[in-house]
């Protein structure tokens, strides 16, 4: 004997998403098609989507949506933006058909369709600070703090200028100009998302350090050496080392030093910092 009666099937295969393979904080539809594989007409019918939390609990994640009547043997396409605000990983999605049973069919088990939705949250990119070299100095980059909060880095590209990548997790490139350059860091996670951030390469000229012209004293006096010579073509010094040999190390841009025996005394303005490299 043949039933007469409407069946409405939603297949998993039919449930679909777009884009395919989001990111955190795309907006996704949904789709699912929808047939009448009974012996009569369906009529208009009500279908939503839904959440499935692992804890068996539904929660609604599109409006109630109207299925018009279909056709013995015609089917319908429904799409929906989906509410996954705040959700990521992999996500049990499923579509129900005629919610409110008010349409009484052939089969009543076929009414839902499910498929795992994953949604997958870039990984974070971190190089390390910024920082000033000299001309022909080799600057190093790291990444050792950029992180997948769910999953795994699986890739991280260093673009250095001039044509020049490095590859892993640290590398080094050898600046010979002076300037100012950009090192973009590209992270990948296992789902091929990727995200970018840069750090900055400041290539300076070196201070020149001055200790001024040898004197002449008498034994028993003080001399007093001076730095105030020396200077920064792109910023302030604002540090003088003086070695001073059997006089222990001093710093300051003008210090004194008493002589007490006769002799030829050798003091050496060993380095000037600057306020660029500080």
């Amino acid at each position: 004997m043949t039933i007469k009666a409407p069946d409405l099937v939603v297949y998993d295969s039919d449930l679909t998403f777009s884009p395919k393979y989001p990111i955190y904080g795309d907006g996704i539809t949904g789709t699912i098609k929808i047939y009448n594989s009974g012996t009569t007409k369906a009529n208009s019918s009500k279908g939503q989507f839904y959440l499935n939390d692992g804890a068996n609990n539904k929660i609604a994640i599109s409006s109630i949506l109207t299925i018009p009547a279909l056709d013995v043997g015609s089917k319908y396409n429904l799409s929906s933006n989906l509410n996954l605000n705040g959700y990521h990983g992999h996500l049990n999605i499923s579509f129900v058909v005629d919610i409110y049973n008010t349409i009484k069919e052939i089969n009543e088990n076929n009414n839902i369709a499910t498929q795992i939705l994953i949604i997958n949250i870039p990984p974070i990119a971190i190089a390390n600070p910024n920082q000033t070299i000299y001309p022909g100095y080799r600057a190093e980059f790291y990444d050792y703090e950029s992180h997948d909060i769910d999953g795994e880095i699986t890739k991280e590209i260093w673009y250095l200028g001039n044509k020049q990548i490095g590859f892993g997790n640290s590398t080094q490139y050898t600046f010979i100009q002076k300037g100012i350059y950009y090192v973009q860091l590209e992270v990948w996670d296992d789902m091929d998302a990727y995200n970018t951030t840069t750090t900055t390469v400041f290539v300076t000229i070196p201070p020149v350090a001055e200790a001024g012209a040898d004197q002449y004293i008498k034994s028993g006096s003080w001399i007093t050496l001076d730095g105030s010579g020396s200077y920064e073509p792109n910023g302030t010094i604002v540090k003088w080392s003086w070695d001073l040999k059997e006089f222990g190390n001093r710093t300051g841009r003008q210090i004194s030093v008493f002589i007490p025996n006769p002799g030829i005394y050798t003091f050496r303005l060993i380095d000037v910092s600057t306020d660029i490299l500080e």
